[in-house]
């Protein structure tokens, strides 16, 4: 079987489903990738075919500074500019593939599959993308709402998601000779989806009816911490590790200098991941018990470290977890403010910190709490034995396995492949 996984955002999209394509591999399948093209040569790296559509996440993020974090900037990105790219690209990449998964901000797979006539999966990495009384909808921050009040919220997102991705949507299906839809959320998932989360973290909602769950798809490539960095955690106490991945920002050197003086005034050490945001960029004037690291492998980094405090992707967050850290949380945008909020209702953390309520105050007073109260480390050392027990990659790639079996069998009988959408 021929997998074509294409999965669009950042890292924390493209590397889950790095992971289920190794599975597939593993059992003998042959596996391509779509990728934006900032991912391709990494992607490569492991052996796998690499298509670079035409898109640039990262330069895309810092192009538009703080405003990537504005639901207008969001809504304007995907119709003007990322799903007219996705129809472009896609629809060349790998034709003789047997199924697509998708991920992240994927909006053309499911229609470019249903052309094709082979099924698609939508593979989630956390709850919030299923409609659910349980919890607000991923553009909400306040996680913390009543059951009536989510449904109401969701059934109004829908609607307002659907008039706003309708006609970029339907322009794409009418270049692949396709019929309009009404609908164009729920035909992201009206065939399958996965949710790949790990179920103590991030457990799928009591009212969740129509997505299949595996624990969370981990990749962890051998490999070793880069020599310098060695020797800084060797040369004194735990540092704390503060990085913000792929979020971006209009002053990274303000928000470095916060950083900065928040970590002097908690008393620790810090590891400073530059990332996206840029933390670091200029090296001078730094102290020398603060060390910038612009890349490093997070699940060798991150048990070495006293505590991690990130901006709160799923990858980021699971990753934490698993090296049984306690985690201090910035959230900036969506799904963030969920990871946030499960970080500290599973108390693994403090309070969540939002990013534009960060200051040195504010940062300090959490890493000291993080620091000095045992319960958070004990509570996350006893969730990481029980996280790190579990890989959800073999059960995600059965999945797709005996999802292409069933769209073989249906379509030999002339049946439709087709999952009824499930209304929350």
């Amino acid at each position: 079987m021929k997998v074509l996984l294409a999965p669009h955002g950042t890292r924390g999209d493209v590397q889950p489903t790095l992971a289920l394509g190794i599975a597939l591999r593993r059992r003998g399948h042959e596996v391509e990738v779509a990728t934006p093209h900032d991912f391709a040569p990494w992607i490569e790296s492991f052996g796998f075919t690499a298509h670079p559509i035409s898109f640039n996440v990262s330069r895309t993020l810092r192009n538009s500074g703080d405003d990537s974090q504005k639901l207008g900037w969001q809504f304007r990105h995907l119709v003007e500019d990322l799903i007219p790219a996705q129809f472009e690209s896609l629809p060349a990449i790998c034709p003789d593939a047997d199924i697509i998964v998708g991920a992240g901000l994927q909006f053309a797979g499911p229609s470019v599959a249903e052309s094709r006539g082979v099924p698609y999966i939508a593979a989630l990495y956390c709850p919030v993308a299923i409609p659910s009384r349980h919890h607000a909808p991923p553009t909400m921050k306040w996680q913390r709402a009543p059951a009536p009040v989510n449904s109401l919220v969701w059934w109004v997102g829908r609607h307002l998601t659907d008039a706003v991705l309708r006609r970029p949507v339907n322009l794409g299906r009418r270049s692949l000779g396709l019929p309009p839809l009404t609908r164009p959320i729920d035909h992201l998932f009206s065939r399958a989806a996965i949710l790949a989360a790990d179920p103590s973290l991030a457990p799928a909602p009591p009212d969740n009816t129509g997505v299949a769950t595996t624990g969370a798809w981990i990749l962890e490539p051998a490999g070793l911490l880069d020599a310098d960095v060695e020797v800084f955690l060797q040369g004194g106490e735990p540092p704390v590790y503060v990085g913000f991945g792929s979020m971006v920002t209009g002053d990274p050197d303000h928000l470095t200098r916060q950083v900065v003086e928040a970590v002097e005034r908690a008393g620790c050490r810090l590891l400073l991941g530059s990332g996206w945001t840029g933390l670091g960029s200029r090296d001078e004037g730094l102290p020398s018990w603060c060390k910038v690291i612009h890349s490093a492998p997070h699940h060798l980094l991150f048990p070495r470290v006293a505590a991690v405090a990130h901006h709160g992707g799923a990858g980021t967050t699971t990753t934490a977890a698993r090296a049984g850290v306690p985690q201090i949380i910035v959230p900036h945008l969506l799904d963030q403010f969920y990871w946030a909020h499960r970080v500290h209702a599973l108390g693994l953390g403090p309070k969540p910190l939002p990013i534009r309520r960060l200051n040195p105050e504010r940062f300090a007073a959490r890493l000291k709490t993080v620091l000095r109260e045992p319960a958070y480390l004990d509570r996350a050392a006893k969730l990481g034995t029980e996280i790190r027990a579990r890989d959800g990659c073999e059960a995600g790639a059965g999945i797709v396995e005996a999802t292409a079996a069933r769209f073989r069998k249906l379509s030999r009988g002339g049946q439709p492949f087709k999952q009824e959408d499930d209304e929350c």
